[in-house]
């Protein structure tokens, strides 16, 4: 007769069994994630995979651009005298947004600049009900055409009041540029749009091995009250360049940066709802100066989190770790930063002031991206770019293009908690600020919470506020700023397409 085992044996033989299994699931769980870190994230010199056996795809060394990791050791081009080559920047040439007029109604259709590639495309930037858009109650006009001079040309794109022209002949200096539209009261069916451009005899053509910046940044901005940190914090992080469209009536935004620098560039761009088309804008501007553009406002900041955030330049090298993987566009989600019970503006930056926000679902309310110039359909949506993936319809493409770019690693790691990067937003910002932005409520696109109604006033905030946009305390990425704000600037990173 077998022995009885005491119910405490069972116990500890039961519990061992299971420390054993879950000991080897770990270890098969690890293992996984090596071998999708290997195929998926490719490891830098010295990096993560490189010890392990794991490391990035071997890349050609005769093509002529070092894509990814590669690049980041490619020391900067030189021209005939030995010294850095680098892009032109635009102000040789160009001088975008002088106005000499009383600015119209925003929905009064106007055509306000106009860009000019290889001669004979052309694209235009309009403000008003060319395109019906959010908060307009005026219909839209239905636009059938370009034109130069005198003569009708082929409109073959348009997106959120960007029209992208065909010239079948090369434009003249001093011609008028502007669009036609559909009017059954007018000669030939069609009248002139108001416009206030002439070709001013500049051709940008994108020339092939010119030097590049490896990483450039373009924003809107309409005062420089939160300009200064925002650029000191992305130069340390890895953007080369930074193209600023001022927003400021009178073009105040460049006169006001202290000290001005070589790495940036500052477009008067005046107009109003015009910010997709400034994106658009520079997305075709920058394809002959910038490899990769991150498009981001002045309360937005890059916080790349995890192994690659721990380099000098972390932006940079993740963005060269998804070239080296094949991807052409990195969407950060947004983390919403809120209040944090700030009545009265403060000096200190906005790190330092606001650290709250919301905690479990709703942490992301949308992203933004960066994207490769080359790959993207110069019109914006803000947030991201349609890729030019496959030859379709412009009006189609992001559709057609959903699945694929689902199938795509970083659309997904980005959905949930990544430990790689996200897009820290503050949004709210001081009760002062937000009562200054939103009384009026005049933008149609944050619901008007009563300001007069229940009296509120600057002094007098609602009792709500002090948890508005959250109250769960989050001060990583304010900690992750401090180091990143002792980092010396490194030097910008310049290749060759």
């Amino acid at each position: 007769m077998a022995p009885k085992r005491s119910f405490g044996v069972l116990k500890t033989r039961a519990a061992s069994t299971l420390c054993v299994t879950h000991a080897l699931a770990v270890l098969l769980g690890a293992a996984l994630f090596l071998v999708f870190a290997a195929v998926l994230l490719p490891g830098e010199g010295g990096g993560f995979g490189s010890g392990l056996g794991f490391g990035a795809r071997s890349l050609s060394s005769s093509s002529s651009l070092r894509t990814g990791l590669d690049a980041l050791s490619r020391p900067a081009p030189l021209d005939a005298t030995g010294g850095p080559r680098v892009p032109a920047t635009v102000s040789q040439g160009w001088v975008l947004g002088d106005v000499a007029y009383t600015m119209p109604d925003f929905e009064a259709p106007l055509v306000f600049e106009a860009y000019v590639e290889n001669a004979t495309d052309f694209y235009l930037y309009a403000q008003g009900t060319l395109v019906l858009f959010s908060g307009s109650t005026a219909p839209d006009l239905d636009v059938k055409a370009c034109r130069a001079g005198g003569d009708s040309m082929v409109m073959a794109a348009r997106w959120n009041n960007v029209f992208h022209c065909k010239s079948h002949r090369p434009l003249v200096k001093g011609e008028p540029l502007t669009l036609l539209y559909a009017n059954e009261t007018a000669e030939g069916g069609v009248s002139p749009v108001e416009s206030k451009v002439v070709h001013n005899g500049v051709v940008d053509v994108s020339s092939v091995g010119s030097p590049k910046f490896y990483t450039c940044a373009s924003t809107q901005v309409k005062n420089t009250e939160y300009l200064a940190d925002w650029l000191a914090y992305h130069r340390r992080i890895g953007v080369d360049h930074f193209y600023l469209y001022d927003n400021s009536a009178n073009g105040t935004v460049a006169a006001e940066m202290d000290p001005q620098r070589d790495d940036t560039d500052v477009l008067h761009w005046p107009w109003r709802k015009s910010q997709q088309q400034a994106n658009s804008h520079i997305a075709t501007l920058g394809r002959a100066r910038c490899h990769w553009m991150l498009f981001s406002d002045v309360d937005e900041f890059v916080f790349v989190k995890g192994r690659t955030g721990k380099k000098s330049t972390p932006l940079r090298v993740l963005l060269a770790q998804r070239e080296a993987a094949g991807k052409q566009q990195v969407s950060l989600y947004r983390l919403e930063i809120g209040s944090s019970g700030v009545i009265h503006k403060s000096n200190a930056s906005l790190a330092e002031t606001y650290t709250k926000r919301r905690k479990g679902k709703g942490l992301w309310l949308n992203y933004k991206s960066a994207v490769l110039l080359k790959d993207a359909i110069p019109y914006s949506r803000v947030h991201f770019f349609d890729l030019r993936v496959k030859p379709l319809g412009f009006n189609w493409a992001f559709i057609a293009q959903w699945d694929e770019m689902q199938l795509m690693p970083e659309w997904d790691w980005f959905k949930v908690w990544d430990p790689r990067g996200h897009i820290v937003h503050y949004s709210t910002k001081s009760w002062s600020e937000y009562i200054a932005k939103y009384s009026g409520d005049l933008n149609g696109m944050i619901p008007n919470i009563g300001f007069e109604r229940f009296n509120y006033t600057v002094d007098k905030p609602p009792s709500f506020w002090p948890a508005f946009g959250g109250v769960f305390r989050d001060t990583a990425f304010r900690d992750y700023k401090r180091r990143v704000n002792k980092r010396p600037v490194p030097a910008p990173m310049v290749v060759i397409t």
